[in-house]
């Protein structure tokens, strides 16, 4: 009896081996959803994990902490008047030494020789099941809205990796056109996905010469007419010598490496002509014009932010926090937030911004950079706004900036047509008064003449 039920149990026990081995062989190399799986300590947090700030929670310094800051640890109000003086200069020398190249995107001139030729398919795509992977990549149909069959993931393993789409030959004419990337969202994706463009340009001395321009895109979120990557000039292959460096390199480059916070992913193209020569106005924004945190194109964050729903008031889906002046590392961190809209008008304009107002809030600046083209010269205007109480806010949350120094208030800006991250745009930072957290949201731009 006692070996009838010990070859009972052997033979149980080999068949859990058996389909424990055959359910992992069968899994491997699948886009697993819960990334904390994936590399244990290592995975990035997840929006469902940055999302559990919830009311009455605390933490430690990466945490949203929702109890008020003690009054003993913030300045006077006396002290904090006497330092603003002293800190708009600070900012306003801190801001320079942080200046970023002339975004180009959007070539501000045609090329010198693009010719009126127009192709005869102005709208084209390609998708990733024709492009060239370099690596591993996983092709997968979990999450739905991709192109075509499916799309393809990186596998979230810290390889360095990349999946090309090469265009010299789908480009019938030489000209600008816009290039729109399509991925699926999922809170397991990077928020720090590069995609690299090789294009073509013109030098000084005419000489036709490849040029490049790599984009961070946050993945998690997504656009179902694609994802605009911005306006480059490609060069029609057959016009080239064989020899020539531009027959190889045209291409959109979807990269993946050691750096990559979560999967990602690769999924088709859209290039759409827009012309042998770029309009002035070309991707213009019309007043009022509203910027939100999610949008790449015209909104930049340097160092960690976090994003939370845990106070009411924000606009859109969430609103993003400092974590308090630190990073994921817990350790102190340099940060900003940069706005820039491509303003399709030249003239004065008033900021409204929108934050989430608390008791832990601190008092962050709000530095404005009014670039007038005529006078060549830059106005910078350093405005310090109390983000823990809604005084000067609008029925619907938005609070108007006022820079106020000996006496003189100024409400309204000018910014020069056009779109630069150098000059005309807005930065939310903080300083070493600022006490708390800082929130950033949306902004919104209303011309007025």
């Amino acid at each position: 009896m006692k070996s009838q039920k010990l070859s009972l149990f052997l033979f149980m026990f080999s068949l859990v081996i058996f389909w424990g081995c055959k359910k992992s062989s069968a899994s491997g190399g699948q886009e697993v959803l819960d990334i904390a799986s994936v590399k244990g300590s290592e995975s990035p947090i997840g929006e469902d994990q940055l999302l559990q700030n919830t009311e009455g929670q605390s933490g430690g310094n990466n945490s949203e902490d929702l109890d008020p800051i003690d009054p003993e640890d913030t300045q006077t109000e006396q002290d904090t008047l006497a330092a603003e003086e002293e800190s708009e200069e600070d900012a306003i020398e801190i801001y320079g030494e942080e200046e970023v190249e002339e975004d180009a995107t959007v070539p501000q001139v045609a090329a010198a020789s693009a010719e009126a030729e127009e192709p005869e398919t102005k709208v084209f795509s390609i998708d990733e099941d024709e492009a060239v992977k370099r690596g591993e990549w996983k092709y997968s149909r979990v999450i739905a809205g991709y192109t075509n069959e499916g799309y393809h993931h990186s596998l979230y393993d810290g390889e360095k990796k990349s999946v090309v789409f090469k265009l010299n030959q789908r480009i019938e004419a030489s000209g600008f056109y816009t290039v729109k990337a399509h991925w699926t969202a999922h809170p397991n994706r990077a928020t720090n996905a590069k995609i690299r463009i090789v294009s073509a340009k013109y030098d000084d001395e005419g000489e036709l010469k490849r040029t490049g321009k790599t984009v961070t895109v946050n993945q998690r979120y997504t656009q179902e007419e694609g994802n605009y990557i911005g306006t480059y000039y490609f060069h029609k292959n057959v016009d080239l010598d064989p020899k020539h460096v531009l027959n190889r390199w045209q291409k959109v480059r979807v990269v993946a490496n050691q750096k990559s916070n979560g999967y990602v992913i690769a999924d088709g193209m859209t290039i759409e002509w827009v012309g042998a020569t770029l309009p002035d106005n070309h991707m213009a924004q019309e007043s009022p014009i509203t910027l939100d945190t999610t949008n790449w194109e015209h909104v930049r964050k340097k160092g960690d932010w976090k994003v939370s729903t845990a106070v009411a008031g924000y606009d859109g889906d969430f609103y993003i926090h400092d974590m308090n002046g630190m990073s994921l590392q817990s350790e102190e961190e340099r940060k900003n937030v940069r706005y820039a809209p491509r303003f399709a008008e030249a003239g004065n304009y008033e900021i409204y911004v929108k934050f989430t107002s608390h008791g832990n809030r601190g008092s962050p600046l709000y530095v404005v950079r009014s670039y007038d083209a005529a006078a060549d010269k830059v106005k910078r205007y350093a405005i310090r706004v109390d983000q823990s109480t809604d005084a000067g806010k609008t029925e619907d949350g938005w609070l108007k900036l006022v820079h106020s120094r000996k006496g003189v208030e100024t409400s309204s800006f000018y910014f020069d047509q056009g779109q630069s991250f150098k000059h005309g745009a807005l930065v939310l930072r903080r300083d070493k008064h600022t006490n708390g957290y800082i929130i950033a949201d949306s902004v919104k731009f209303v011309k007025i003449d």
